[in-house]
């Protein structure tokens, strides 16, 4: 195997405050790390480098890396600024160079030394391996910070990048927006925001999972055999012939009680685990095999590829088997040759070859995430795909996976691994000390040296009882605060902390404690007239989805509505969540998860006070549905109207702790919901004269948004590549040419905006999104921007603003929702 890169990924710009900036690092070796850091030298095109800066640094930081392998270092690079040195301030472009010293060698490099200021081309494929980290070839790498007025605040955000998922990578369109901006710090985003499904780590492509294994192994060294607990009664090496990939359901299911309905070849080992993020956030660890591999493969060299993952099944292990095959499997791979076999094979190579266009252009988008994530502060929150689909769904599905050592063991080495690449650079001062820091040390001893088999029984123990395996609540906090220019983003944790009313039902996504730990509870200070959420899952959803469609399909596993974790679908604790976040009066919320990009807007009633939410969606990054069913007649523009006319607004009534006297008669759906607390009632379905006492404690309105640029060529228009043409002159009945051309036009508009995916309020196609605040005499409002591009367009084409949702922040002057 080739010799590992110096630099492993990064480097990633992580948190940035006035006085404090944290950048993460991973290398191969030892190293001593040295952070130089300029004021403005952008603007000079000036370059340090390692021996002699022309420029001296404003402010400097040294550390030393952090020993998680042999070949496994992480270098957490914080520059504290302390008094009476000045801090960081908003309306500049600060650049930074990271030098660093191999302790074994004392070779000193930089990141010029290391090529990352240059421009480099696969020669193979001719695609780029390396973009400039500064933009411009020999620029440093640079941040602006987020700035003191609202309106001048750019926050990008989005969630769900799968590895082989299909859809052009909309992560990477946000690199054209730094890179039109480099010097305009007022232009540049500044904070990303990754609101879950960073990895996936339940659903990856079987040509990559061998590699993660190899070169995960690489990283922690020859002498470490890390072993899995498969049960109470048997552990194995995590080795491909112990546990090959594309044959790993089985073991799924019935050993660690997943419920994921795509893991074939599901991450197991923590190596595997550090694999996958190390290939998701840089190119520098793929093989030769991998970065050279190009869609139009021979047949020999897919012959190759599927010999070697033949001989990995047919070498696994006897004792192995039981766990790994069902009756069916063992009959089939018994035999070197058979007729159930070759079927078997030639499914898989179909599936490889599918997979293989969207890995490519996974690979070949990497350079730019590369650079994207070391010039904007990135803050990054799990979901489940980081662990594994489902994860903590429901309470049976907790007990079941906690009582079985495969299942802790997997979500251990998940979640191990989601501190390491994630959770420590959100929010770094708070691994100082505590808990936190007791969880690192004990991370630190799984592969500390002279332990050759992964954590020691006292060491897994530990950290199952920080994460809270043993049914208490997690002593680790996965939820954090940042500072977003005037005001705060409050980052939610809605996996760890949930409630569950019973065992089968949808959870609270929050308990109460956790509602009072994560959410602001006294209004906002002087000044911060906006608060930001980000919540994984949308919590102002397309409510006629989560409440009435998905529980249906949800029995049939639509991958659309199969989700049943919903905020809306657990009524008690959304309500609870709503007042909350209600005496905070203007809100926008920043979500993920559910593959689609959207934009609702929420008016709630409290008495006299009203409050204005707005709910903003960008989902998926990289991860378009591929069925022809349920999805697609939803990107049906004239389909999307008529739901939206039917549905929309959303209306609830609420009461708490009270007891609901209706007098006459109301739909069977309300009167179910009268006899819960909260009761939560809809204005329709009340028939003439009832009545109902006491008055309602609040009351909400929800609306879908729509992109309302039209489609004319003048300022504000949609982007011209997606502007569908009128239909003039109108149709003239009384012709049969007339009506037969205005048929063809009809019918040319529709396809069209099918073949583009293109809708005016749901985005299907992998999408970033961006925010922006305005402010118009006085008043205050939102822009959510969707970036992407389009299914034709090249790997390098420019995306545009193809969907764009804008709505007030300020309160309504409608009345409430009344009984209707």
């Amino acid at each position: 195997m080739a010799a590992l890169p110096q630099i492993l990924a990064g480097p990633i710009l992580r948190r940035v405050e006035p006085r404090l900036v944290t950048i993460w690092m991973a290398f191969s070796e030892p190293q001593h790390i040295e952070l130089h850091l300029w004021s403005e030298i952008i603007k000079t095109q000036k370059t340090s480098t390692v021996y002699e800066p022309e420029i001296p640094p404003d402010y400097t930081a040294t550390t030393d890396t952090q020993r998680i392998g042999t070949h496994f270092h992480i270098a957490f690079i914080t520059l504290n600024i302390e008094a009476p040195k000045l801090p960081l301030v908003p309306n500049q472009v600060y650049c930074y160079n990271v030098r660093f010293t191999d302790t074994n060698s004392s070779t000193l490099r930089d990141l010029k030394s290391e090529g990352l200021f240059a421009d480099q081309t696969n020669p193979v494929t001719s695609r780029f391996s390396n973009m400039a980290i500064g933009f411009k070839e020999g620029q440093l790498p640079s941040f602006s910070l987020t700035p003191t007025n609202l309106e001048d605040l750019i926050i990008m955000h989005g969630s769900c990048r799968k590895m082989h998922g299909i859809g052009k990578d909309g992560l990477a369109a946000m690199d054209f927006l730094i890179g039109s901006y480099i010097n305009e710090p007022n232009k540049r985003p500044h904070q990303l925001f990754l609101t879950g499904d960073q990895i996936y780590a339940d659903d990856v492509p079987m040509m990559v999972l061998p590699w993660l294994s190899r070169q995960g192994k690489a990283l922690f060294g020859d002498d470490f055999d890390e072993k899995i607990t498969v049960s109470n009664t048997k552990t194995a090496s995590a080795t491909l012939t112990n546990f090959p990939p594309n044959l790993r359901r089985t073991l799924m299911k019935e050993s660690a009680k997943f419920s994921s309905d795509d893991d074939d070849s599901h991450l197991i080992a923590f190596h595997e685990f550090v694999a996958m993020y190390l290939f998701s956030f840089s190119n520098h660890l793929w093989p030769t095999e991998l970065a050279n591999i190009k869609e139009d493969i021979s047949e020999g060299a897919m012959d190759t590829i599927f010999a070697d993952l033949m001989t990995m099944i047919d070498d696994s292990a006897a004792d192995m088997r039981d766990f790994l095959m069902n009756a069916e499997e063992k009959e089939m791979f018994n035999h070197t040759s058979n007729e159930k076999r070759d079927r078997w094979e030639k499914q898989m190579k179909r599936m490889f070859k599918k997979e293989l266009k969207n890995v490519i252009e996974f690979r070949d988008n990497l350079p730019r995430i590369a650079r994207i994530l070391a010039n904007v502060p990135v803050y990054m929150i799990l979901d489940d795909h980081e662990i594994t689909d489902d994860w903590y769904m429901t309470r049976d599905w907790r007990d079941q996976v906690l009582s079985h050592p495969l299942g802790v063991n997997i979500i251990r080495n998940g979640l191990m691994a989601y501190i390491l690449f994630q959770g420590w650079g959100n929010d770094p001062k708070s691994f100082e000390s505590g808990d936190k820091a007791t969880l690192l040390t004990q991370i630190k001893q799984v592969a500390a040296p002279g332990n050759t088999e992964g954590p020691s029984l006292s060491v897994a123990n530990a950290i199952d009882a920080l994460l809270g395996f043993d049914g208490n609540v997690p002593k680790i906090k996965l939820h954090f605060n940042v500072p977003t220019g005037p005001t705060t983003t409050y980052v939610l944790d809605t996996r760890t902390r949930r409630v569950y009313e019973t065992r089968h039902g949808s959870p609270g996504l929050m308990s109460p404690d956790a509602l009072l730990e994560q959410l602001p509870t006294t209004p906002l200070p002087l000044g911060a007239e906006v608060v930001f959420i980000v919540s994984p899952a949308p919590v102002l959803g397309l409510a006629v989805f989560e409440e009435l469609i998905q529980p249906l399909m949800s029995s049939i596993k639509s991958n659309v509505y199969a989700d049943t974790e919903a905020w809306a679908l657990n009524f008690a604790v959304f309500e609870s969540f709503l007042a909350t976040i209600q005496k905070l009066k203007k809100v926008v919320i920043l979500s993920g998860d559910v593959h689609f990009g959207l934009s609702t807007v929420m008016d709630y009633f409290k008495g006299a006070d009203k409050t204005r939410i707005v709910q903003l969606v960008s989902s998926a990054l990289k991860n378009e549905s591929d069925t022809l069913g349920n999805q697609h007649i939803l990107i049906s523009g004239r389909l999307q109207q008529l739901q939206s006319a039917a549905y929309f607004p959303s209306e609830r009534l609420g009461w708490l702790n009270k007891v609901v006297n209706v007098n006459g008669s109301i739909s069977p759906r309300n009167e179910m919901r009268r006899h819960k607390n909260p009761v939560v009632l809809s204005p329709q379905g009340w028939f003439p004269g009832a009545t109902v006492t006491p008055a309602a404690d609040w009351s909400w309105r929800l609306n879908i948004l729509r992109d309302e640029r039209p489609d004319t060529d003048t300022v504000g228009a949609r982007p011209e590549k997606i502007r569908i043409d009128t239909i003039t002159p109108d149709i003239n009945l009384a012709s049969a040419p007339s009506v037969k051309d205005g048929y063809e036009k009809v019918v040319a508009r529709h396809q069209k905006a099918f073949e583009d995916n293109i809708a005016r309020r749901v985005v299907w196609s992998s999408n970033i999104g961006f925010v922006k605040i305005k402010k118009d005499a006085g008043k205050l409002s939102v822009e959510h921007q969707f970036w992407y591009r389009l299914p034709d367009d090249d790997l390098y084409e420019e995306p545009a603003c193809y969907t764009m949702h804008t709505t007030s922040l300020e309160p309504t002057s409608d009345t409430p929702p009344q009984l209707s």
